[in-house]
């Protein structure tokens, strides 16, 4: 088991820390400044995983998490690759970016399913939590320190895409000793059964929905932040240096979390998880109405800094209520959910950004996800299903 998880979060690890991808590389390299441009450069990656999570979550239940996470890690290889071999085009870049939200698709999620199943099937899930916390601890550490790295010494966008690569070939070999998860894939699964047993889970259960759309909000903001931070960095006329140094502040950020959950979040109920969301989202609307840089970097890095102990709480919710055929399905619906937020949130800032400020835009973004996280938590409680 020590061993299955290991080499999972090594691939998880190896996934994020290509976190200059195609997208991102095109953007630095070719000086794009238009924030609205620059979100809907993103949102073609984020689209395309619409229609990508859910099969890739059906292949892993089908013919397990090995199979997937293989194709995660030669999707990198091709993504940049490509950007590196050819000169770049439209095409091009849209084939590159249709390559790393396959390799998101075949990752995002899928690890933390794949921890959980070998905990419940060693009868040890009492340590989910610690589990995956140190997890993103170690995760969030090599990417803090990696782009630290970047931001001091600025190295060509050529030699990220070679490093991209020599990753992701490292991956593929790591892979390769990967366990196959013996009882949690059938390879008699059926497309339209697990369509149906999804459609039963969410629709059979408001709440269980209701905690899908929370999930959904909380990983958003937790991911996404970086794109806005840096969109809005750049509106302020922050340097591409200075950009990648916050960033890299905002990941230590997250180890912080990651540290504090491992203590915590086993312990959470979900009325506490909700207040602690109800207060960031409320301090992030108060941060945008102060309009102070360093109040707003702050206040996102407040959140940043309780990320952990949230997704850690949702992870474990969801994969609990998800049957075990088709946990892999279920997962891919919430990450799906954070796509369909993170298309929706990221556009409408970048247009109001664009053509009103950033100032009107960062209030009216905190404040919908303020009442919006406020509604959902109320519904719940009310109900008394969490």
């Amino acid at each position: 088991m020590t061993k299955s998880i290991l080499i999972s979060s090594l691939i998880g690890i190896i996934q994020n820390i290509a976190f200059v991808s195609s997208v991102l590389s095109i953007v630095l390299s070719n000086n794009i400044a238009d924030p609205l441009l620059i979100t809907l450069i993103l949102s073609l990656k984020r689209l395309s995983r619409i229609f990508l999570d859910i099969p890739a979550g059906f292949i892993a239940d089908k013919l397990g998490t090995k199979f997937i996470f293989a194709i995660s890690m030669l999707a990198i290889c091709g993504s940049s690759a490509l950007l590196f071999i050819t000169s770049p085009s439209i095409i091009i870049l849209l084939a590159s970016i249709l390559l790393k939200a396959l390799s998101d698709s075949c990752s995002i999620g899928k690890i933390e399913a794949y921890i959980y199943n070998n905990l419940k099937q060693n009868v040890q899930i009492n340590k989910f939590g610690k589990t995956i916390s140190i997890y993103y601890f170690s995760m969030d550490l090599t990417i803090s320190i990696f782009t630290w790295l970047i931001g001091s010494y600025l190295i060509n966008i050529n030699q990220i895409l070679i490093c991209n690569i020599i990753i992701a070939c490292i991956g593929c070999i790591i892979v390769f000793f990967m366990p196959h998860q013996q009882i949690f894939f059938d390879k008699t699964l059926k497309f339209s059964s697990t369509l149906n047993n999804i459609k039963n889970l969410l629709f059979g259960d408001k709440s269980i929905l209701a905690v899908m759309l929370l999930w959904g909000l909380c990983t958003f903001l937790g991911w996404q932040l970086h794109s806005i931070s840096s969109l809005a960095m750049t509106k302020l006329n922050y340097s591409v240096s200075q950009i990648i140094k916050i960033q890299s502040l905002e990941h230590f950020m997250l180890c912080l979390g990651c540290i504090i959950s491992i203590f915590f979040c086993d312990k959470m109920s979900f009325k506490k998880i909700w207040i602690i969301f109800i207060l960031n989202m409320v301090g992030m609307f108060i941060a945008a109405l102060f309009y102070k840089p360093v109040i707003i970097l702050a206040s996102i890095l407040l959140y940043l800094s309780s990320f952990c102990i949230l997704e850690v709480f949702f992870e474990k919710l969801i994969d609990k209520i998800s049957p075990n055929q088709v946990r892999m399905s279920v997962n891919s619906v919430a990450t799906t959910l954070t796509i369909i937020y993170s298309i929706l949130g990221t556009n409408i800032f970048g247009f109001l950004t664009k053509y009103y400020g950033f100032k009107l835009a960062w209030i009216i973004l905190c404040g919908l996800f303020a009442i919006y996280t406020i509604s959902i938590g109320i519904y719940l409680i009310k109900t008394k299903k969490m």
